[in-house]
């Protein structure tokens, strides 16, 4: 989280999504996989401080 931080206080932070490898992960339909990934990365992200972009 510490990196994300940084980078995003340097307003270098475009495009910022998860990589995933796990065989846990690997288990889970892709739709299950996709919230996961989702929600810990909004997770990480405000954590981080980051705001995300509304569409």
């Amino acid at each position: 989280m510490e990196i994300v931080k940084i980078v995003a206080g340097k307003g270098n932070l475009r495009h910022v999504g998860p990589e995933v490898f796990s065989l846990e992960a690997d288990a889970l339909s892709a739709r299950d996989a996709g919230i996961r990934s989702g929600d810990t990365s909004r997770k990480v992200l405000a954590e981080a401080g980051v705001s995300l972009a509304t569409v």
